[in-house]
């Protein structure tokens, strides 16, 4: 009778460390279990933050093409009046050297007839009178339309001036934005609308 007590007294005993150490296995599991899912709702979260970020980003991107796009076509109507000026100057150039060019004619020619032909002088130089007259106006047409030019060129210049400082701030402001979720979908889209409108 002793030897079944002590016997099952030693089963009981073997059962209850089992008992113990299957416990501790469930505990540990149950813990590591606890970490696994704290761990995936991490992963989550910056899953999350990471999608929010690129599509603020993208939605970025978007809008710096529109105002490089912008830029460019102002550069290209700046570099046309630019050439535009050029050309006028040339030609404004070109008048003033066929005008002193038939000035030197015209001395030249009276020097040499003075004598013999005073009255065909006097009549040339009521001619060129007329002309220098016209070539006068012509110039100063011209002039009048040059300085024009470049106050356009200098208002294009300001206002590129003004969109590439506010591009200068669309960058700054961009890149002090935290990426993490920490704000709204709505906020970061009254954001961007804010930023657009410079």
């Amino acid at each position: 009778m002793r030897r079944v007590f002590k016997a099952t007294g030693d089963e009981n005993a073997r059962l209850r460390s089992q008992v113990c150490v299957l416990q501790n296995d469930v505990e540990k599991m149950t813990t590591e279990r606890r970490e696994q899912q704290r761990l995936l709702e991490s992963t989550r979260n910056q899953l999350h933050a990471a999608e929010t970020a690129n599509k603020r980003l993208q939605m970025l991107v978007n809008h710096l093409k529109i105002e490089l796009n912008q830029a460019t076509n102002e550069v290209d109507h700046l570099r046309s009046v630019e050439a535009e000026r050029n050309d006028l100057s040339s030609q404004l150039q070109k008048m003033q050297a066929e005008l002193l060019a038939a000035k030197c004619r015209c001395d030249r020619d009276v020097a040499v007839a003075e004598a013999k032909w005073l009255k065909v002088l006097e009549e040339q130089k009521l001619a060129d009178t007329a002309a220098k007259m016209q070539l006068n106006n012509t110039v100063a047409r011209l002039i009048d339309k040059v300085e024009e030019l470049e106050q356009q060129l200098n208002r294009e210049r300001s206002d590129h001036c003004r969109t590439r400082k506010c591009l200068e701030h669309l960058r700054v402001h961009f890149s002090s934005v935290p990426t993490s979720g920490g704000k709204s979908k709505s906020t970061c889209k009254d954001e961007l609308t804010n930023w657009t409108y410079c």
